[in-house]
């Protein structure tokens, strides 16, 4: 009985088989809107560049700014100093001892 189960399920399977259809294939040709399509993302792609490479430089226009800015304000900062009367009296100090060191 088992071995007829067996058979039954077997001879069932196949005997509704159907070979699948192989789906035909189309060599690629390059058709006119494929070429639009190709030539839009080109386009697309290059005005994504361009923009990168002005944000870039911008970035680096704002960076060079910044650190003009910060070696103008440490000149500023150097020349108040050297103008007060504090680092006036420290180099009158340090004039006297290099004499006195030389001596």
């Amino acid at each position: 009985m088992f071995s007829q189960l067996i058979s039954l399920r077997i001879t069932v399977g196949f005997d509704n088989h159907q070979p699948q259809e192989i789906p035909e294939v189309t060599p690629f040709v390059e058709s006119k809107e494929w070429i639009e399509t190709n030539n839009e993302l080109y386009t697309i792609m290059e005005d994504f560049m361009k923009r990168m490479n002005q944000q870039r430089e911008q970035e680096a226009l704002l960076v060079a700014q910044r650190e003009q800015e910060l070696r103008e304000q440490e000149q500023a900062a150097q020349e108040k100093e050297e103008l007060s009367p504090n680092f006036i009296f420290r180099q009158l100090i340090e004039e006297t001892m290099e004499q006195n060191c030389e001596e």
